[in-house]
């Protein structure tokens, strides 16, 4: 499993992966998308390809997931490497106001646990009206398999932030 990658908004930063050359390799582009969008140029080290992006580059970047392509240009023409995802973070250091760093999985574990403690107290009906429209909430039972679900991502997001091992539990053992 490739490690997530996380862009600094506003500071420089070297893709930490390279790219092997074929013959007639000429060079290569990073393309990234979403909330902002951003072009730039491979760099040709003997037989690898690489990218660096300038604290100009990652300034224009607004936080979000991005979705980035990288591309080989050869002499026949483009060839597209690799397609992943990409998380742009905001600096830390240059924001004035608060910042929520919790991921959108956390965020909807939170709603979950929050409408399952209002439902437990009896402050939401299971049912109820609104200008001749009935509306139903969910039922515990589908609100308890979501939270589970959730639950199982945000465990294995703090997992992967930690380094910790994805496959299992670890095993130690002693050769005697």
């Amino acid at each position: 499993m490739m490690a997530k990658i996380a862009i600094t908004q506003g500071l420089p930063f070297t893709w930490p992966h390279t790219y092997p050359v074929k013959a007639g390799t000429t060079g290569g582009k990073l393309i990234l998308r979403g909330a902002g969008a951003l072009n730039a140029a491979g760099i040709l080290q003997g037989n690898q390809l690489s990218f660096n992006l300038t604290a100009e580059n990652t300034a224009g970047l607004e936080p979000g997931i991005y979705f980035y392509e990288v591309r080989r240009t050869t002499l026949t023409g483009e060839e597209t490497i690799e397609r992943m995802r990409v998380t742009v973070i905001a600096d830390l250091d240059k924001m004035t106001g608060g910042y929520d760093g919790t991921s959108e999985n956390q965020r909807h574990l939170a709603a979950i646990n929050a409408t399952i403690a209002a439902r437990a107290k009896g402050g939401v009906p299971v049912r109820y009206r609104i200008a001749n429209r009935e509306l139903y909430n969910e039922s515990l039972a589908d609100l308890m398999a979501l939270q589970r679900y959730y639950q199982g991502l945000v465990n294995l997001e703090l997992a992967q932030e930690s380094g910790a091992n994805l496959w299992g539990r670890k095993i130690r053992y002693a050769l005697k």
